[in-house]
């Protein structure tokens, strides 16, 4: 369904999860080229319900500053046709979030420091092939980015040399779901072709 304004992106608690996203772990790293694109990021997968809870708070927390006073006014000027606000409900409804972070760096069993080149890029590729298997298993899912997202750290207990790269909220739609009415650009704005002249 369409939606004009309202952030109505609702998730509900059907379904076994816990199989769904072990069977989407399986085939993502089961890929001997996924499984090195997964290996310069943590996904941490998360139904704790405490857990969700104070994710849900410290986001809020942040998503309050960013309305109020961190973001600019052209920044919320492009984010009202989306009915977004500061309340995020969907952290704590859905039965699954997955907390994707970047490892810059691994730490080494002798305690040194062995630099991960191309973290951003591979974390980023991983993250669209793990929507891409969560929407094919007939799950949906939907990126949130507070900013700082420091607080998911803390909460899940990573190192701080972790960055956090984006929530992933994972679930079923709710009879009531609705999604902002945004149009697609045409292939022509989006692509190139340039072929060899006959």
């Amino acid at each position: 369904m369409k939606c004009s304004g309202g952030e109505q992106f609702g998730i509900s608690l059907r379904a076994p999860f816990r199989a769904k996203l072990s069977k989407i772990a399986s085939v993502l790293l089961g890929r001997r080229q996924m499984a090195r694109t997964f290996n310069r990021g943590i996904f941490v997968a998360i139904n704790d319900p405490g857990l969700k809870k104070q994710i849900r708070q410290a986001a809020e927390s942040e998503e309050k500053e960013f309305y109020a006073h961190r973001a600019p006014k052209e920044w919320l000027e492009a984010l009202a046709p989306l009915g977004t606000d500061s309340n995020k409900p969907f952290l704590e409804t859905a039965p699954w979030l997955i907390a994707i972070f970047i490892q810059p760096f691994r730490v080494l069993p002798d305690g040194t420091r062995a630099k991960t080149y191309y973290a951003i890029e591979s974390v980023g590729i991983a993250t669209g092939l793990l929507i891409t298997a969560v929407h094919s298993c007939g799950l949906v899912s939907l990126t949130h980015t507070p900013s700082p997202m420091s607080f998911l750290n803390r909460i899940l207990g990573r190192p701080t040399h972790e960055k956090p790269f984006l929530l992933l909220v994972v679930g079923h739609p709710e009879e009531s779901a609705m999604i902002p009415d945004i149009s697609r650009k045409p292939l022509a704005e989006i692509a190139s072709f340039r072929t060899a002249k006959s």
